[in-house]
This record gives structure tokens, sequence and C-alpha cells, in this order.
């Protein structure tokens, strides 16, 4: 299926030919651009990583849907996990904003969330650095907290005015885009999102899609209130797209996890077309059913003909 989408076209076409090709189908790799490739555009476009990502981020933008603000934005993460490097350079990681119509503006999804969200789902454990289209929100700011370790050597590379079509930015780092934070240090977690997780939780019986919804809430994050959750999609083509629950300390940045697999739905389709979702599990820990009146709303507003599925899940 191809794109439907003008400003994906006009986005490739800051490539040259070789590099369009295979931009056309980021989707087949879920937003993801393998480090080995990142090497080999650097080298032909003559330019540095981060000058790729900006590069890059009218492509990611592209993948924005914004029927709310009609503002595009695009994200994109260097990964810095040793498993994924080559020759000293990571794996990057697109995102983009998505927006409901008939829900309230908060439970949307921010580029920069869907972004770390891509490279969290692709088993990434480090991060160096996001280029995003414009200075992230006050919400993103404190959603960066929840790197932890990670966050005083993150470097947020942002467009300077005028210099866009240019690639021109400046480099930021989270201390000085949120002075005096409030901390996961301030609930007593020293973690962060990144981390491989397993919480041992088990369902008594279930099916394929019931066990990928579990494995998604096992390896999901929520230090802060143990509502561990995950959701499985599975497309009309039969594909499976997972998402899980992230929380933040704030709260109010959090990620539920239909919305952390949308967001990554969103990246392995065509840009622009339409979902086909057939079926949707949800699996959270029994007794703290936080997620379900949220994924339900979320999904009759993307997919109103599907029934959610909602199993709940004990600790080992």
């Amino acid at each position: 299926m191809p794109s439907d989408s003008p400003l994906f076209e006009s986005a490739l076409g800051r490539f040259p030919d070789s590099i369009r090709t295979d931009l056309e189908d980021i989707h087949r790799r879920g937003g993801v651009i393998p480090a080995e490739r990142v090497v080999t555009w650097t080298k032909e476009l003559q330019l540095n990583v981060e000058q790729l990502m900006m590069r890059l981020l009218p492509v990611a933008a592209a993948f924005g849907r914004p029927p709310l603000s009609g503002f595009h934005v695009g994200a994109v993460v260097q990964g810095a996990g040793a498993a994924w490097k080559h020759q000293g350079v990571g794996n990057l990681y697109l995102g983009a904003n998505l927006e409901f119509a008939d829900l309230m503006p908060d439970a949307g999804v921010h580029a920069e969330q869907a972004a770390f969200n891509n490279a969290w789902l692709h088993d990434e454990s480090a991060v160096q650095a996001l280029a995003v289209s414009a200075f992230p929100c006050g919400a993103c700011r404190q959603f960066l907290g929840e790197l932890n370790q990670a966050s005083q050597d993150l470097a947020i590379l942002v467009p300077v005015a005028g210099g866009r079509d240019e690639g021109r930015f400046q480099s930021h780092s989270p201390a000085s885009l949120l002075p005096q934070p409030f901390t996961p240090q301030e609930l007593g977690v020293s973690g962060n999102f990144l981390s491989q997780m397993s919480h041992g939780l088990l369902v008594a019986t279930g099916d394929a899609e019931v066990r990928q919804a579990l494995a998604a809430a096992n390896a999901s994050y929520a230090p802060y209130t143990k509502s561990y959750a995950g959701v499985a999609l599975a497309t009309a083509e039969d594909a499976s797209i997972l998402g899980r629950y992230v929380e933040c300390v704030a709260f109010t940045p959090s990620l539920s996890p239909l919305a952390s697999a949308l967001a990554q739905l969103n990246l392995q389709q065509p840009c622009g077309t339409a979902w086909a979702i057939a079926r949707a599990t949800l699996v959270e820990v029994r007794g703290q059913s936080r997620q379900q009146a949220l994924v339900q709303a979320m999904l009759a507003s993307v997919a109103p003909e599907v029934e959610l599925r909602h199993v709940h899940c004990e600790g080992s």
C-alpha cells in the first residue's frame, strides 16, 4: 500500500534517490533506521549523525496525525545501546504526534514520547540524543526525567529560528530545559523505563494474543502505582502490535498501553493510511483496573467496531 501523504512525499524529496527509495519503506522497519544505514547515509550526504537526525525530522513529522491542532511534530532518537551500535553509531528511531478528534487533547501522544516508545519497544537500552521539530513542551520535559541516569548526558537538538531547512540546530541539556525538576528520585525510584523489566505476572489461561499482551505488561514501567499493563493489537493483515504502559513521576505525561501500541502501529504502515485494527487485548494487574476505561475510550475513537478484551493477571 503506497503512502497517502503529500507531507511525506515532500520530506522524501530532500534526499537523493538511493536514500529516498529506502525511506519509502521506512514503515516496514517500524520507523527504525539501523545503525549500518546511518553510517552509510552520513557518508553519502556528508553529514554527521546529528545533522542527519535534523534532516529526518520532516519524514518523522509526516507520520503525525493532528486533527485537533493541525501541527505536525516529528522526533528522532539516537540509540546508544551497545548491542545495536555499528562503528560506534546507534540506531535512529522516529516518532510523530498523535491526536484523537473526539477525545480530550491530553489523550494524545507527543512526538518525543512516540520516538522514545519506539526505541523502548525495540529493546534499546540507552539513548544519547533527541532531535525534535520544536522545543519540547513542559509535559515532555517532565517525561524525559524518566530516563533518570541518562538525563544528564542526553542532547536535545532543536532547529534554530529560520534554520529548519538548512539543518542548523542548537543542542540543549534536559537540565537547561527543566531546571529544578521533580524527579523519580523524589519517590525513591532509581531505575528508568529503558531498563529491561519482568514483573513476574501470570494469567491462568489465554491464547497467543493474551500471552503477547501479558509479555507487554511484564515489560511495562509503572514504578509508582505498580499498575502494570500491556496491549496487543491484531491488524486486518494479522500483524501483531504491542504496547506497554509507561508511567511518569508527575503522572499526567504517562503513556497508556494502547497509546504506546497506536504510536507504534502508526509507524508500521504507509504514512497517512487508515488504521485497520481487527482485535485488541488489554492485560493488567488484578485489582488495579486503571487502564480499562481510558483504553476503551481510545479504542472506540480509532476502531469503534472493535470490542476490547480485558484480562486480569496476577503477580507471581
